[in-house]
């Protein structure tokens, strides 16, 4: 069967887990573990820096370094229970470090015992030791101790990296999608700016939805509410630094919007019905199959966290924002909410 990902995402502290839920309510798509975010291919060290390695910037001794870094990440992704974004082996499979070695050997052009720069670093206890029997080994004539390791190299042509990746990814499908549904939503899996990548990525079909919100409320919630709470997301706190940060990365991000579906956050609240046939029309979906409607996410409940930004307390705030992000604010005469904090 070939599989199709759904993947929902957005700009940090945007909403995209209100797309995760309404596809919740589908009964034609495989939503296991609809809350954990999978980021193995653009994490540091994930697929993504595994693919600039070899095919940009590649030697030898690069190569050794990228393998073992990539291998050394999903390491951690797989047994790190503790991390939120790890314990692979619960919540992907058991045999997700087989299909990684499978991955990896297909990858390697060769190995070889040998020595390179990267791990002569030897600092302090270390440090002293090696020149502690260096000395000795010269008093004696004999030559310095050399340190040897598996250099693990790869000279691989970009046909058989994105092949190879690809059949990857498929692999670590197959693993989660044990109902055989032939959609299959993966949470972030990729990020706004890193869309444009799929386009190497062709022979796996991937449906990213983004969700765009509203900066204002993406700050305001960060900052009074989430942070507070202990669950802040990566923006800075001074809203001066919040702006340079917002519009940076907006407009880092590459121009591929053919290859996803826009959401603003906001519709999905007052525009509910819209942008689910707008939802469905870019995933052929079946109104039919939405037999779970609202039952996990709510527009009607939703509205409570919209629009905060508009009470009189943050309005100096607010103001730098208007001025600064114009262009990404969501604007509407429709709604007027309350000026009464509902948190």
């Amino acid at each position: 069967m070939n599989r199709k990902i759904i993947i929902p995402t957005g700009y940090m502290g945007s909403g995209s887990s209100a797309v995760t839920d309404i596809l919740r309510e589908y009964n034609n798509l495989n939503t296991k573990n609809a809350d954990f975010e999978y980021i193995f291919l653009h994490m540091p060290g994930g697929v993504f820096d595994l693919e600039d390695k070899l095919l940009l910037n590649n030697n030898a001794l690069r190569s050794d370094e990228a393998i073992k870094h990539f291998r050394s990440s999903m390491q951690d992704l797989y047994s790190l229970r503790g991390w939120w974004p790890g314990n692979y082996k619960k919540y992907v499979s058991k045999n997700f470090l087989k299909i990684l070695e499978k991955y990896i050997e297909k990858l390697k052009t060769g190995q070889f015992t040998g020595v390179w720069y990267y791990n002569e670093k030897y600092k302090g206890y270390k440090l002293y030791k090696r020149a502690i029997k260096n000395r000795i080994l010269k008093l004696l004539g004999k030559p310095n101790s050399v340190d040897k390791f598996n250099i693990e190299y790869s000279f691989i042509n970009e046909k058989d990296f994105y092949n190879y990746s690809c059949e990857f990814i498929s692999d670590f499908v197959n693993e989660l999608n044990i109902d055989e549904k032939q959609y299959v939503v993966l949470d972030q899996l990729v990020l706004p700016h890193n869309i444009y990548r799929l386009t190497k990525y062709n022979s796996i079909e991937m449906f990213p939805i983004v969700v765009e919100r509203d900066p204002r409320d993406v700050f305001i919630m960060n900052k009074y509410i989430w942070n507070p709470a202990g669950t802040p997301v990566l923006y800075p706190l001074d809203v001066k630094e919040f702006c340079i940060q917002y519009k940076s990365m907006r407009e880092n991000e590459k121009n591929c919007n053919d290859k996803m579906l826009r959401i603003k956050f906001e519709d999905l609240v007052f525009n509910y019905e819209n942008s689910i046939e707008k939802i469905e029309s870019y995933l052929g979906l079946q109104k039919e199959n939405h037999i779970n409607v609202k039952k996990y996410f709510n527009p009607e409940i939703s509205k409570r966290n919209i629009q905060i930004y508009k009470q009189e307390k943050y309005k100096e705030e607010v103001a730098i924002i208007e001025k600064e992000l114009e262009k990404y604010l969501y604007i509407t005469d429709k709604v007027v909410l309350s000026n009464e904090n509902p948190f």
